[in-house]
């Protein structure tokens, strides 16, 4: 802080504590009753502060002469007026008070007396004024004094405490900056000295001591005066050196010494003034050896020669192109002697070497089929350009192989499918490819990264870098390859990738580098999971089958028992395998089962039963071998045994079973019954009978069912779908009735033909009683025809909701945009903008509720039209690209496809899939900016959208596609929206059958991928609509505003806001036009008036828009032809309203709120195909 600024600071704490002061005394003076006073002391009270205002803005001399006005115009008043002499003392005792402290402050003498003779000439008029006799010297005003005197001192302590604070900071700076300098002086490697301004060495370092001694053969001590080491005609240079120093300027001179062994040296001394707080307080001498740099300079010229001889081509030229030297090579390769000029296509060369002076410069031309390069450096001595010419001719040959060698390396390696990556010793990025990392901005980011840089940025797992980093310490330790399988998570999915490292070496066996290699091996990995699975599922059937099961070679080698073997010769697994019968069984038992085996490979397979006795009973065994070839040439025995004793005992009780069957089937509730093919009964259970109304099944067997007393429509009714199931030989289900006193059951019967015996043909019946079942079913049926009205309900109530929001909005919106073409002011035109982007903002919020309401109701219907694919983006980037450029970020869509490409597809949905995407990263992204790659892969159009934007967190993510969903409270304020936006895109791609899915890092950005089926169209086919075109477009908003016409127009609207608003625009672009407030009034006015062109809303009282048209082309009476041009304009953009303006026969559906550029386009060519 230099004098002004601190000075500044003490009037303007002066100022604010004075002001505070005496508003405070000023109210106990009032009460005192020296009012006089107190109103003097209440206007200073201002100017204090006024004061403290303008020294605070930095207006330092302003607030000085407002400060010392205020105080003289006090006393010049007070001593004017005896009614306010008193007031006198209420700044002269604070006024001696700051001048005091300036006086006591103040480093310069003059100044420092003057503010002393100013404080000695208003005390001794305070002192004088003191003993004035008419002054009124009551109690309050010696209260006053007392007052004054307190202020005083309490101010004086404040500033005293300020002054000491700024010279402690100030000692505190001097000693820290001394320390500093003495450090410097210590570790400089010239000689240095510090000199006070009497000229005394105050520091020095050891250098100083040694020159002392081998030159003036004397000892050193600090405080010597420099005279006593400086030569005798030196002093006076040395002195005046010196002075120049303290003045600010620095010096530096050089000398040439002769030291005592008779060895010249040449001197370089720099005086450098050392500058603390804006104060010069020592001199710096630093004293350099320019012995060597002389030498140099005498080598040099002895070089010259050798210039002359150099095989290098050497130049001199001078400011004005002209060769001033040139030695023999140059001549003789260039063609140029002394004192010619240098061609013309050098000069911008040489005159830039002119103007970089300090700087070597280059230059590279062709010269006779060679290449050189021109280094080149301007002379300080000679002040002309001096260079030398290098052939570059065999490098350059060379840099080309070697530029072709890499871009055919790099694009092997860019087209393998692998991760490959180069790394230098300290493992940062050398190269990596495209595979492992697709994105161009990301590898060129990595290139002198680590690994470290990488998962720091991308927020990948930690034990994953930790594993890296000791294979990486492996490969140097080892210096051998690594390899090792990485496992990590993308969204959610399991991933496994083989990676190795392999370390390059040099003939000493040290590291080059190191190549990086990354497969992915998750399919691989899963066919291992899987093929272990499938292995032991078997193992585990195989184990839990309730068979005893071996396999065993041809030589007799088991190679596999399941867990009942094992159980039966109590033996483990490990005891059998690769062992033979007579290493496991009884020497007789081993030689039978060898005689099975050799039985079974002779004949391909051996089955016998065996019946066995054992203590707990009689048992039966099915066992079995069986040759079977698991591989080409190997061929093993399958042995089998079954305990069959189960099938032996249910084959004698089944006659038992059989008579148990015909209990069970009289006790279920359920009709069961066969019948022949005539109709007769052959079986049937208790409930049948009961039905029939007999006691007992066997009353109904052999009778048919009109024996039984079907009813006559009923009995039709069974034997069509009997002769159904024969027909079909297959099951058949029916619902079928039967009546009988007047009460009707409903039954679901199933019949499948069913052989009786000796071949007779039958059906096998089963009744299910549903009548119940029916009479709920009649329920439904009536819920589910009151859920279809509410469906209707819900439908009409979006419509009307849409209708009534629409009508105001086209209004708001329309006289919005005609305002915008005002001349309006700033604040006006900020207002108005505001309007239009919030009508435009619910606008959308209905389109997205009606749009979700279609496709969740299945009501969404998809408009396949052909674009162009390269236009359609193309607008799309100048619609995002203004937005992205007013958030001071880039915007670019990068294409991989052929520019004249027509795809066929539904283009209204495509564009709002993107037009989501895209505004939602512009939207989250303050940052960076906005990447959209596409390209054409067969018939899917594949889309990457990348942002840099704020990211999306793991606990979101689930959240992410469901509707009104938005992440965080706080980002509902800074970035508005609804949260349908990601919820009707996603609904959208499933509409055309494609695939979206993101990755995203919180804070670094989110990429969206897109994938969606296309149909590539003939680019000869010319077969882009009217509609595609209009889409395809930007709107023209170049439309004059003064059209001249005779094209007369029907406005048929309802509505008075839409009327004047239809009115106003027709009037602006030059339009003449009518009003008719109903489909009646229109049909009334045509009749009269011919008209060019009818605007006509759909929903009107009296007569609306359907019925006036089909009046209108259906009429040859009317003065306006019926085929005049009809375009609908309504809020109702319901499918079905779209669908019925197209068949009623309007040329043009105009949806309210309406564009204003767009609809003066449409209204000018469908009146310019009117008039035609």
């Amino acid at each position: 802080m230099n004098e002004t600024q601190f000075l500044s600071k003490l009037l303007r704490s002066y100022s604010f504590f004075a002001a505070i002061t005496v508003a405070f005394y000023t109210p106990i003076i009032y009460l005192l009753g020296i009012r006089e006073v107190a109103f003097l002391s209440s206007i200073l009270v201002m100017f204090m502060l006024l004061s403290y205002y303008f020294s605070k803005v930095g207006k330092y001399n302003i607030s000085r002469i407002i400060f010392f006005t205020s105080i003289a115009g006090v006393i010049l008043f007070s001593i004017t007026n005896r009614n306010y002499l008193n007031g006198v003392s209420l700044y002269i005792f604070p006024l001696l008070a700051y001048i005091y402290v300036l006086t006591l402050n103040d480093e310069k003498n003059l100044r420092r007396s003057v503010s002393l003779i100013v404080m000695i000439t208003f005390l001794l008029i305070a002192i004088l004024l003191f003993f004035k006799t008419d002054i009124q010297f009551t109690t309050e005003y010696k209260l006053f004094y007392i007052l004054n005197y307190v202020f005083s001192f309490l101010l004086i302590s404040y500033l005293l405490g300020i002054i000491a604070l700024k010279n402690y900071r100030k000692e505190k700076s001097l000693l820290e900056n001394q320390a500093n300098i003495i450090t410097i002086i210590y570790t400089i490697p010239q000689l240095v000295l510090q000199i006070d301004k009497e000229y005394k060495i105050t520091t020095t370092n050891y250098r100083f001591s040694n020159i002392v001694r081998s030159i003036f053969n004397k000892s050193f001590t600090t405080g010597d005066s420099i005279f006593d080491f400086s030569f005798e005609e030196d002093k006076d240079r040395v002195k005046k050196a010196i002075d120049m120093a303290y003045a600010g300027q620095q010096t530096i001179v050089e000398r040439k010494i002769s030291l005592k062994n008779n060895t010249e040296l040449w001197i370089k001394l720099h005086y450098l003034p050392v500058d603390i707080k804006n104060s010069i307080n020592s001199v710096l001498l630093i004293v350099s050896d320019e012995t060597e740099h002389k030498n140099l300079l005498i080598q040099t010229k002895k070089l010259a020669g050798i210039a002359e001889e150099s095989p290098i081509p050497i130049v001199e030229i001078d400011s004005n192109g002209k060769i001033v030297y040139a030695n023999i090579k140059f001549i003789a390769d260039f063609s140029l002697n002394i004192d010619q000029y240098v061609p013309h296509q050098w000069m911008d060369f040489v005159i830039d070497c002119f103007e970089h002076k300090s700087e070597v410069n280059t230059y590279e031309f062709q010269h006779k089929n060679k290449y050189y390069k021109f280094y080149g450096r301007i002379d300080e001595t000679s002040n002309n350009l001096v260079g030398y010419l290098l052939d570059l001719t065999n490098q350059i040959e060379i840099n080309k192989q070697l530029v072709e060698q890499k871009e055919f390396y790099d694009t092997i390696l860019d087209h393998l499918p692998s991760d490959v990556a180069v790394l230098d010793k300290e493992f940062k990025y050398i190269f990596v490819n495209k595979y492992a990392i697709k994105d161009e901005n990301r590898r060129k980011w990595i290139i002198g990264k680590t690994d470290y840089d990488y998962f720091k940025i991308r927020n990948l797992p930690v034990d994953i870098f930790n594993q890296r980093n000791a294979k990486k310490s492996e490969v140097i330790e080892k210096k051998c390859e690594v390899e090792w399988i990485e496992q990590f998570n993308v969204n959610g999915e399991q991933k496994f990738h083989l990676r190795k490292l392999k370390p390059i070496l040099d003939v000493n066996n040290e590291i080059l580098f190191i190549l990086g290699y990354g497969t992915d091996i998750t399919s691989q990995k899963i066919a291992e999971v899987e093929v272990n699975r499938i292995k032991f599922m078997y193992e585990e059937i195989l184990n839990n089958l309730p068979v005893s099961i071996f396999l065993k070679n041809t030589e007799g080698k088991y190679f596999f028992g399941n867990n009942l073997m094992l159980s039966y010769i109590n033996k483990t697994r490990e005891e059998i395998l690769g062992k033979l019968d007579h290493e496991i069984y009884p020497k007789e038992l081993a030689e039978e089962y060898r005689k099975s085996d050799l039985i079974a490979i002779e004949q391909g397979e051996y089955k016998y039963e065996q019946k066995l006795i054992t203590p707990w009973g009689n048992e039966y065994i099915l066992a079995g071998k069986k040759l079977i070839k698991i591989e080409q040439e190997k061929i093993l025995i399958l042995g089998y045994s079954l305990d069959i004793t189960d099938k032996v005992i249910f084959q004698e009780e089944l006659r038992k079973q059989k008579e148990l069957m015909q209990k069970i089937l009289d006790i279920s509730p359920t009709l069961i019954y066969i019948k022949r093919k005539d109709g007769s009964v052959y079986l049937a259970n208790k409930a049948t009978a009961d039905l029939f109304g007999f006691s007992d099944p066997s009353d109904i067997v052999n009778k048919n069912a009109q024996q039984l007393g079907a009813v006559e429509s009923e009995l039709v009714v069974w034997t069509l779908n009997d002769e159904r199931v024969f027909k079909d030989n297959k099951l058949h289900v029916f619902e079928e009735t039967f009546t009988k006193n007047n009460e009707t059951k409903w039954f679901l019967t199933y019949k499948i033909p069913f052989e009786i015996q000796n071949q007779e043909s039958g059906l096998l019946c089963v009744g299910v009683e549903i009548t119940d079942l029916k009479t709920v079913q009649s329920e439904l049926t009536e819920l589910n025809h009151q859920a279809n009205e509410s469906a209707k309900a819900k439908s009409l109530f979006l419509s009307n909701m849409s209708h009534e929001i629409r009508t105001p909005l086209n209004a708001i919106i329309g006289f919005c945009e005609l305002l915008m073409d005002e001349n309006l002011d700033e604040k006006s035109k900020e207002y108005t903008n505001t309007i239009l982007f919030s009508a435009r903002s619910l606008l959308n919020l209905v389109n997205d509720i009606l749009d979700y309401s279609k496709i969740t109701d299945a009501k969404f219907t998809l408009k396949f039209k052909t674009i162009h694919l390269f236009d359609f983006f193309e607008n799309i980037y100048k619609m995002f690209s203004i937005w992205a450029k007013k958030k001071n970020i880039f915007f670019k869509i990068e294409h991989d496809y052929d520019k004249e490409l027509l795809v066929y597809t539904d283009v209204n949905v495509l564009h709002q899939i993107f037009n989501n995407l895209i505004s939602n990263a512009i939207k989250f992204t303050k940052v960076g900016g906005v990447r959209v790659y596409l390209r054409v892969d067969g018939n899917q159009l594949m889309a990457e959208i990348h942002d840099t934007g704020i990211g999306i967190s793991e606990d979101f993510k689930p959240k992410m596609f469901k509707t009104f969903e938005q992440e965080y409270r706080e980002f509902n304020k800074e970035f508005q929206g609804t949260g349908l936006g990601l919820a009707l895109t996603k609904k959208f791609v499933e509409l055309l059958q494609g695939e979206l899915s993101y990755e995203s890092t919180k804070d670094v950005g989110s990429i969206f991928y897109l994938k969606i089926p296309i149909q590539i169209e003939d680019k000869d086919k010319n077969n882009l609509s009217d509609t595609e075109i209009e889409i395809n477009s930007v709107t023209d908003k170049s439309t004059n505003k003064s059209v001249s016409n005779d094209t007369v127009i029907l406005i048929v609207e309802d509505n008075i806001i839409n009327q004047r608003l239809l009115g106003n625009i027709l009037s602006k672009y030059g339009y003449k036009f009518d009003v008719a407030g109903n489909g009646k009034e229109a049909i009334e006015k045509a009749t009269v008036n011919r008209y060019d062109l009818i605007l006509m809303d759909l929903h009107m009282p009296v007569m609306d828009g359907f019925t006036c048209l089909e009046y209108i082309r259906s009429s040859n009476n009317l003065a306006t032809t019926k085929h005049v041009k009809v375009a609908a304009v309504t809020a109702d953009v319901m499918p079905e309203t779209m669908e019925r303006c197209k068949s009623a026969g309007f040329d043009m559906v105009i949806k309210k709120p309406m564009d204003l550029y767009q609809l003066i386009n449409i209204l000018k060519s469908l009146a310019d195909d009117s008039t035609n």
